[in-house]
């Protein structure tokens, strides 16, 4: 829709410069605050750095600021775009300065803080506030080894491969996290994405108007779409999404289904314990006990068949 925020715009300014212009993923680093995070990038021993959509500085252009006019000073003019900065995210790990472990080695800290003192020509805030606090910092998922493996990588069908093979040794790596932001079904707990689903605002304001089962799959007929906005069954999109861009594949549908019921005001606790989501390579069936319903045509049919996909029910929230 053409709408994001600054996490969104730190998060796409290191996809693009890793993609685009080959900047490794070992040399992104994120700094921000509780209400505004920006992306330091580095290559070949140049520096940038993206304020969001705001600004975007190379080394020469933040210099040329600071050699302004009004002669500038790097701290303030750091402080006036980023005030209360106390947060790094890396692809090592994050550290927030708030009492919690860093996952972020205090090797790779140290290089981002050499890189944003050579970039700033100052120490920033945040750094200087790290040095006299006693962070405990526990070992990164995520090795520099693994992260420079995407260096050479061409396409997205590779990428999906190698974060594959490093989620399977580390479900709760990076690697093994980042495969629920591409929304993969087969995921260790797929009741994630019920439990994100039952959050939604848009979810939750639809769901008051379902007062039986009936109500929900009325609801289901009255999405205009059938495609999915991640183009392929074994991605799923959340309820909100559905709502949202009034269109989902069967898999999409079911999980909105399913989460109208279980968030209804107006289906009894009992009821919502004996239903369960079950998707195959072949369809999306919702089971409401010994009933079979196909998610596609919102009709009866005998059982679930085909290979499973993706399985989700109310027990599927404690087993995240």
């Amino acid at each position: 829709m053409g709408v994001t925020v600054c996490a969104d715009e730190a998060t796409l300014t290191t996809s693009l410069a890793t993609i685009l212009h080959g900047i490794s993923l070992v040399d992104a680093f994120m700094v921000g605050s509780p209400g505004h995070y920006t992306t330091l990038l580095q290559k070949d021993g140049q520096r940038f750095w993206c304020n969001g959509k705001p600004e975007y500085f190379d080394q020469a252009g933040w210099q040329r600021l600071m050699d302004g006019p009004e002669a500038a000073d790097p701290l303030a003019e750091f402080d006036r775009r980023v005030p209360y900065a106390d947060r790094f995210i890396t692809m090592y790990g994050t550290l927030v300065l708030d009492g919690r472990p860093s996952t972020i080695p205090s090797e790779q800290l140290d290089r981002f803080n050499a890189d944003c003192r050579a970039f700033f020509g100052i120490e920033l805030p945040p750094f200087r506030a790290l040095r006299r606090q006693d962070v405990t910092f526990v070992p990164s998922r995520a090795t520099t080894e693994q992260l420079r493996r995407f260096d050479t990588l061409t396409s997205a069908k590779e990428v999906r491969s190698l974060l594959t093979e490093l989620a399977a040794s580390d479900e709760l790596s990076v690697f093994g996290k980042a495969l629920y932001c591409y929304r993969d079904v087969s995921v260790l707990a797929p009741g994630a994405y019920l439990a994100n689903s039952l959050r939604g605002p848009k979810l939750r304001q639809a769901a008051q108007e379902i007062d039986g089962v009936e109500a929900a799959l009325d609801r289901i007929r009255r999405i205009a779409g059938d495609f999915s906005i991640y183009g392929r069954r074994e991605r799923i999109a959340m309820a909100d999404e559905v709502l949202l861009f009034d269109t989902g594949d069967d898999v999409d549908r079911g999980l909105l289904l399913l989460s109208l019921v279980l968030a209804s005001p107006g289906i009894d606790a009992e009821a919502k314990r004996a239903m369960q989501l079950i998707a195959t390579k072949e369809a999306t069936f919702l089971t409401l006990g010994h009933t079979v319903l196909d998610v596609a045509t919102l009709k009866q049919t005998d059982a679930a068949v085909g290979s499973t996909l993706l399985r989700l029910s109310v027990e599927s929230l404690t087993a995240i």
